[in-house]
Order: C-alpha cells, then structure tokens, then sequence
C-alpha cells in the first residue's frame, strides 16, 4: 500500500486527503451518510487509475501522466476546468448576492480564493515560460 501511495501524484495525494478529512469531518457531525461517500469516493478512484493506469487516457483522466505529451495534455484540460471553474464560482457569487442568501459570504470566500489562486498559477506560469 505504501508503495502504491507514493506512486501517485502531488495532486492525488492532496485530494485523496480532502475527501477523507472532509468524509471524517461529516461523520464526526453525524452526517454518516455523507461521511461515508466522501470515504469512498477517493477508494474508487484510486481503483479507477489502478486499472486503467497502463493507457494514456487512463494516465491523463487519473492525474498521474507519464511522460511529457501527457503532462501537456493534463495542463490543458485543467486550463479548461480552471477557466469554467472561475466562471461558475461568479456565477454562484453573483446569485449568493442578488439573492442575498446566507451562503453569500461562503461564495466570496471561494471567489477569493479561486481569483488568488489564478493569479499565483499564472504568475508561476509566466516564470516557468
């Protein structure tokens, strides 16, 4: 198991955490339901790239690329995420705003944040170009 840990990558390690502080996180509030997909969901998907780890579709979707072509590959989809996740966290400031619900300061925040990381991503960027 350690081994197979240390084979994925930064970002697989990192998510594999957030889904299993957030999964133990809701179980300590009672919500077992909750708490027992979010504990789940990294299980599956680290079986989902043990299996289909030796294709190049398999390598880029599970965020483990192997060589360069797929490293380009892998940027490019997340530029994609990256710019439709920018637009829907407007989205869902904007209407936490018009709609001047409880989750407005909760939309901020992740507006803020998706903003601040953005701009750290392409300063970094432009520094690695």
């Amino acid at each position: 198991m350690v081994t197979f840990v240390r084979q994925l990558s930064w970002f697989n390690r990192l998510y594999a955490l957030v889904w299993i502080g957030g999964g133990i996180a809701a179980l300590a509030t009672g919500q077992i339901p909750l708490g027992l997909v979010a504990l789940v969901i990294p299980l599956l998907t680290l079986g989902l790239w043990k299996a289909t780890q030796n294709t190049d579709h398999g390598r880029v979707a599970a965020v483990q690329p192997a060589d360069e072509r797929e490293q380009q590959a892998l940027e490019y989809s997340f530029a994609i995420v990256g710019q439709f996740a920018i637009m829907l966290t407007s989205v869902g400031f904007l209407a936490a705003a018009v709609l001047e619900s409880d989750a407005t300061e909760l939309a901020t925040g992740v507006l803020l944040a998706t903003m601040l990381v953005w701009g750290a991503a392409q300063h970094l960027a432009i520094r690695r170009f």
